[in-house]
């Protein structure tokens, strides 16, 4: 992941003798569900670049909006070593689809988001084989808890505002080293084997984030 977004170029801040600079990376990635989600299923995450390809449940180009990744997905650069120490998921639009299209933008109800949270779960895939379970999406908030507005009115809810401060660190940081593959996914779960129900046709981006401190010190 050569290729990342401005605000996540580098800015030391710290320096360890002998090891090399270090900066802190933030990245993000969304993945577009609907209704009808198979269950027991990965969603992958991180995988779509910027500007040219759709994917991740989306049938247009990515945006900044939706993920931070630029170039090259899914691989440490050689001369790297990256180390995350905490993740958040937030739920940022819903709609539906009219005739197999997104239409109807709208903001997500609070039992979607209480469906997303309660179905979701993180997943840590290095090298392809790898596979690390990190928990379901309510461990991992983006903000203060599940809110929501006016029903009636507002239709108004999601699991947060994204606050550095309420999200969640993880007791062991997930390592990568230079060269290493990887990739995020959500997955479905649940014992009832019921399809992922937001509501007739509709849809919900949920997106991950999260913080690592990235080593430059072979290129620093």
């Amino acid at each position: 992941m050569n290729g990342i977004a401005i605000q996540n170029n580098r800015s030391p801040v710290s320096q360890v003798p002998g090891i090399g600079k270090k900066d802190a990376l933030y990245l993000w990635s969304a993945y577009r569900f609907k209704t009808g989600d198979t269950m027991g299923k990965t969603y992958s995450l991180f995988n779509v670049i910027q500007g040219t390809q759709a994917g991740q449940g989306f049938a247009t180009p990515l945006t900044a909006r939706e993920t931070s990744i630029i170039s090259t997905p899914g691989s440490v650069p050689l001369d790297q070593k990256w180390e995350c120490w905490d993740m958040a998921v937030d739920f940022i639009g819903g709609g539906t689809l009219t005739d197999g299209a997104f239409t109807s933008t709208v903001p997500v109800s609070a039992a979607q988001a209480a469906e997303l949270v309660n179905k979701l779960q993180i997943v840590f895939i290095r090298g392809g084989t790898q596979v690390v379970q990190l928990g379901p999406a309510s461990l991992y908030p983006s903000g203060g808890g599940v809110q929501g507005g006016d029903m009636a009115t507002t239709d108004v809810a999601n699991n947060g505002f994204n606050s550095a401060g309420a999200r969640r660190r993880l007791g062991r940081n997930v390592k990568l080293n230079p060269g290493d593959t990887w990739t995020m996914a959500f997955l479905l779960a649940g014992t009832d084997d019921d399809d992922l129900a937001l509501g007739t046709g509709a849809f919900v981006d949920a997106r991950l984030s999260f913080w690592m401190y990235r080593d430059l010190g072979l290129s620093g």
